[in-house]
């Protein structure tokens, strides 16, 4: 990791669901985009990372889930952003475990 410390913050119910295939409940993947964006330049502030875009895969609501975001930094870093949901309302942490 270059210039970013590893971090890690929750999110609170994120998971404004949003109903698939009947009965399965999705993340609702673009509000946690934008949270993410605003999370990650928020925590460097001081090294004046500015996030031009995050990309997340669709993924159930499922407690103990975890996978990985891209955020793409206007100097075209790319930050590997570990999520895992910690219940199953829509709650995540994350943490930046790297960057290409």
């Amino acid at each position: 990791m270059n210039k970013l410390s590893r971090l890690s913050l929750s999110l609170g119910l994120i998971g404004v669901f949003v109903a698939a295939c009947g009965t399965t409940l999705e993340l609702n993947t673009e509000n946690l985009q934008g949270i993410l964006e605003t999370q990650i330049e928020e925590q460097n502030v001081e090294r004046g990372i500015d996030v031009t875009s995050v990309t997340c895969p669709e993924r159930p609501i499922l407690q103990g889930d975890i996978f990985t975001c891209q955020a793409m930094t206007a100097d075209g870093q790319n930050l590997i952003v570990s999520v895992t949901q910690t219940d199953d309302q829509g709650n995540v942490n994350w943490e930046i475990t790297g960057s290409q």
